[in-house]
């Protein structure tokens, strides 16, 4: 199985991230110097899927501005990003970058991504909106499932990865 990835932020602000047997408690070094945040190490531990946050444009302490009524939150304006890092090289690679909150789905082959991006619009209901694309990985083309969907909740891939399920919510 997988084991146990476990991620140690050093001093000088890299990371490190480790492999432990449940049973022998032998550790392994899978990766340093990442500069990924939280990660789920994918089957084949190849890559480690890596959501990353994104600092939103900060206040600007002259101007007193609220976007919408979450925005008076410390870290509202905060984004997840998505990315992949290479566990034998020690390579980050951007998926998704903005400001908008992202998500990815790694395919069971490895070969495609979804992602999953929600926008706010406090003007319509339900106010937050998603969109789902696969990223085919080695050609960085994208499918677009649907766009602005208000009840569409997160997708899974099928364990054989012809179809994805999704999550949803009646009005």
């Amino acid at each position: 199985g997988l084991g146990d990835v476990y991620k140690r932020q050093n001093h000088d602000g890299t990371s490190t991230y480790t492999k432990v047997d449940a049973l022998t408690q032998k550790r392994e070094l899978l990766c340093t110097n990442a500069s990924g945040e939280n990660g789920q190490l994918l089957p084949g531990e190849r890559w480690m899927l890596i959501n990353k946050t994104t600092e939103g444009p900060r206040k600007d302490r002259d101007v007193y501005q609220i976007v919408e009524p979450d925005d008076r939150i410390d870290g509202w304006r905060n984004r997840n990003n998505v990315m992949l890092l290479d566990m034998q090289t020690g390579q980050l690679r951007t998926i998704t970058e903005g400001q908008h909150n992202t998500w990815g789905a790694m395919s069971p082959d490895q070969k495609s991504m979804l992602l999953f991006i929600a926008e706010n619009d406090i003007t319509r209901r339900p106010f937050t909106f998603h969109t789902a694309v696969v990223l085919n990985l080695e050609t960085m083309q994208a499918d677009t499932l649907f766009t602005r969907d208000g009840f569409a909740g997160m997708g899974k891939w099928s364990p054989d990865g012809k179809s994805i399920v999704f999550t949803g919510s009646p009005e």
